[in-house]
């Protein structure tokens, strides 16, 4: 799979859907907001496009399989594809991040700050974070 890769993970919302989301502790809300981000655009990614056909996808809220939030899997898929033949699987992603130009308590202190979350490490944010110098 071809890594990626970008700052837009700062504007990373959709967590704040899941059931879960009001059970997580402060500490642990950035983490679990650039998990669902990373694990949607996994699945765009890897997503076969069949010539002619019909798929749908299904994405689950780890509550819904019994999972508490600080179980593995960051990102749980249900899909099923009719044709040219059936095919039903379910993918389990786990996210892994490297930040090589930008140190990581930037962008946890910029996702803080963007969301409201209280943290020890807090950025003002009027942009993304700068490269780090070399």
């Amino acid at each position: 799979m071809t890594p990626l890769s970008g700052l837009s993970v700062l504007y990373a919302k959709d967590a704040k859907t899941e059931a879960s989301w009001p059970r997580l502790s402060a500490r642990n809300r950035t983490k679990r907001l650039r998990e669902v981000y990373w694990s949607r655009r996994a699945e765009g990614a890897s997503r076969r496009k069949p010539f002619m056909g019909m798929a749908a996808t299904w994405r689950l809220d780890r509550s819904q399989l019994g999972r508490g939030t600080d179980d593995p899997g960051d990102g749980l898929i249900y899909r099923v594809r009719l044709f040219p033949r059936t095919e039903v699987h379910f993918d389990w992603i786990e996210v892994a991040e490297v930040f090589t130009t930008v140190p990581a308590k930037d962008i946890q202190g910029a996702m803080r700050a963007l969301n409201g979350i209280r943290g020890k490490h807090t950025v003002e944010h009027r942009g993304p974070p700068r490269r780090a110098r070399r």
